[in-house]
């Protein structure tokens, strides 16, 4: 090449500093993206699923042996004196509880 077709690029001035700046920047962009995409892994799976807590209000003395859901619907077996004593039946989309009281026979 001639010196008269030859273009040197700037060594430094307004111009590289600015693309300099930019692609600085951008480093350190992907830089903090890439430590919040390792912070996120670290915390583990998280449940998407709505949450719902449902107290159940048993008396003293009883307790729940058996659980299960059906459909939308908790079943609850609660057993006093080491006999099932009623079953709780919630409904989990209005939250209307339903006891059955279980008779007990004697043999």
């Amino acid at each position: 090449m001639t010196e008269e077709t030859q273009h040197d690029l700037p060594e430094s001035g307004p111009n590289l500093m600015v693309l300099k700046g930019i692609v600085w920047g951008l480093g350190v962009l992907i830089l903090m993206g890439l430590g919040l995409v390792a912070w996120k892994i670290s915390q583990g799976p998280v449940s998407t699923a709505p949450r719902e807590d449902l107290a159940l209000v048993i008396e003293e003395g009883d307790r729940i042996v058996s659980s299960s859901m059906d459909n939308d619907q908790l079943i609850a077996v609660i057993e006093r004196d080491g006999m099932p004593h009623r079953i709780m039946i919630v409904d989990m989309r209005t939250n209307e509880v339903k006891e059955i009281p279980v008779e007990r026979r004697v043999p």
